[in-house]
């Protein structure tokens, strides 16, 4: 289905994240943030909606839990609150629909949400915490610098464009109009010979 980016990656954590420390005014804050949720719903009442679905399923094993009724009451909540359909959320999701089958097949009994929990947290404290900020910051600076180097091409290629347009006489040695240019006459205050119009 492809991979996600990192912010989508990073609002997905914080959800989890919220789910699992049953944080739902959070979980709705990062709905909102990621533009999942139209802003003319009220956050308070998607975080009741959340808090819905969520909370049945907490201190449940696998067993006892069944996805399909959670994905059921999710997609419900995306009707109510007119969210489009986001591949991220659906990849979540499925992703979700395979550990519980995966946490079934090899211990009925799992916990999946306190198994979870120091995954995410690690996670999220690797690329939201300061180390992560420092990482995206270089990776920041790395693009910057590769812009940069682009830059003498970038005015090249325009000087070109610029030299191949009807009417301009660009001088390319000067990088400015040549002298004869109507242009370059025009900015020196010689006017240009009018034409007379039609009656």
């Amino acid at each position: 289905m492809g991979r996600l980016g990192l912010k989508e990656r990073r609002f997905l954590a914080e959800i989890l994240l919220g789910f699992i420390t049953r944080d739902y005014r959070r979980v709705a804050e990062v709905h909102f943030e990621a533009g999942y949720v139209p802003v003319h719903h009220d956050v308070a009442d998607f975080a009741q909606a959340i808090r819905a679905v969520g909370e049945p399923i907490h201190d449940k094993s696998a067993d006892q839990i069944s996805m399909a009724k959670v994905l059921t009451l999710l997609f419900e909540i995306t009707g109510m609150f007119d969210m489009a359909t986001r591949t991220e959320l659906v990849m979540l999701q499925k992703t979700m629909v395979v550990v519980e089958g995966v946490a079934r097949t090899l211990d009925p009994h799992l916990d999946m949400w306190s198994t979870a929990e120091p995954v995410v947290r690690d996670w999220i404290t690797q690329n939201l915490g300061p180390l992560g900020r420092v990482q995206e910051a270089g990776r920041g600076a790395g693009s910057l610098l590769g812009s940069l180097s682009r830059l003498p091409e970038t005015v090249t290629r325009a000087e070109r464009v610029l030299g191949q347009l009807p009417g301009r006489c660009w001088d390319r040695g000067r990088g400015r109009h040549a002298r004869a240019c109507p242009e370059h006459l025009v900015t020196r205050g010689v006017r240009r010979p009018t034409t007379p119009r039609p009656a």
